[in-house]
Order: C-alpha cells, then structure tokens, then sequence
C-alpha cells in the first residue's frame, strides 16, 4: 500500500529523506499522515500529526539514533492502515574529546606537548585533521595568536615559554561534521593545576577547562 524510496538507510548522516508513496487511487483513502520515532513499536493514532500527499518527500534532522518513518493511511470505508519504514540512522551529536598539557624540556628550550584523543560511536571522527589553537594572554581582554596547527589525533609539541599564560583549544570533528571544542589553560607564572587557573586564593575562576561543546566558531572568531 505504501513504498518508501529510499526504504531507510544505514549511512550515518545530520538528515534524511525519503520519498513516499501511496499505491492506491487518491479519492479511495481520506487521510495520510505520518511521524518519526526511534522505537520500532507501532504508535498511537494520535502520535501521527503531520499530513503529507503522495509522493511528497519527508525529510527529518535534528536526532541522534535510528528512527523509523511512521505512516497512517485511513480510506474512505474508515479502515486504517499503519505502515513502518526501515531504520534511518541520525547523527546529530559531537564526539567526545579530551586534551592534556605538558611542559617538557628540549635542548635547553621549554615544550608545550599537546595530546589530543577522541571517540565517537556512530558516524566516527572524521578524517580532517584536529585543529590546535594556541593563544598567549596578554592581557585582560585580548588573546594574541601565537601558533596554529593541524594534526591528526596524538600529541604536537611547540616551543613556547611557559613562564607565560597560554590558553590552548582544539576543535574535533566526526565524519558528518559535528564538532566539540576543548580548551586548556597553561602557565607558571600563575596558579594552575591540572590545566585549571586558579585564583591566588586557590579559589576557581570563571574561566577554567571548558567540560562542554562550545562553537568552534567563538574559538575562530577569537583568534
């Protein structure tokens, strides 16, 4: 009664589409509607609230998981119909990522060693290389550039001096484009521990490592 083309699709994407089609004359069914769900259980009537006409194309983004296309078709001697789609799958969620600092020393210059590592379980880190920001804090408003790199999930080292405060970031994205944004600060001419400023009374700051996504374009912008 009802083809759906493509009848799902296994490829991790942000959005999907499938075209849908009802194979019956249009004057024998008095209403089509459909919903999404990520449960292959079949909803409640009352779960089907967008209207559509055959053969349009019903799109949907914005989740994360599988989800099933949803259609009612009721016709015109009152029976109803509910048909399922093949699973979709969505990926709307940035990979986890974590960053570390460390201060070394080669022939006599100080290293800043900065490793990256990061996961993600559906569509995978994708195959740009991790961007690292490095920025020198010269004051209470402004953030000089310093140093930008790309490089693939590991470790880069730089010269830098770390009598200085530096504010390092990376941006880590997964094959469909979600991104999350780390960043880290660093420097012994303040109190820091474990890559967190703190105050001279040891109290923490507004401003310590960020544990959440951020835009990575705040960090473009800034630099």
């Amino acid at each position: 009664m009802v083809e759906f083309s493509p009848n799902g699709n296994t490829t991790w994407k942000k959005e999907h589409s499938t075209t849908v089609t009802i194979q019956i004359p249009s004057n024998k069914f008095t209403k089509a509607k459909y919903c999404w769900t990520n449960s292959m259980a079949e909803p409640a009537n009352t779960a089907y609230v967008n209207t559509f006409s055959s053969g349009d194309t019903i799109s949907y983004s914005e989740v994360t998981g599988t989800y099933y296309l949803w259609v009612l078709v009721e016709t015109e001697t009152g029976v109803i119909h509910c048909l399922r789609s093949e699973g979709f799958n969505f990926d709307n969620t940035a990979p986890t990522a974590e960053m570390k600092t460390e201060w070394t020393e080669e022939n006599g210059a100080d290293v800043l060693k900065i490793t990256v590592t990061a996961n993600d379980t559906l569509s995978g880190i994708g195959d740009k290389p991790v961007k690292v920001y490095v920025k020198q804090k010269n004051n209470e408003e402004e953030f000089v550039v310093l140093e930008k790199n790309d490089i693939a999930l590991g470790s880069i080292s730089t010269n830098l001096d770390k009598n200085l405060f530096y504010v390092v970031s990376c941006v880590v994205e997964d094959k469909v484009g979600n991104e999350i944004v780390k960043e880290r600060y660093t420097g012994t001419d303040y109190i820091v521990k474990d890559g967190i400023l703190l105050t001279e009374a040891g109290a923490h700051t507004a401003i310590g490592f960020n544990t959440t996504a951020i835009s990575a374009s705040t960090v473009r912008k800034s630099i």
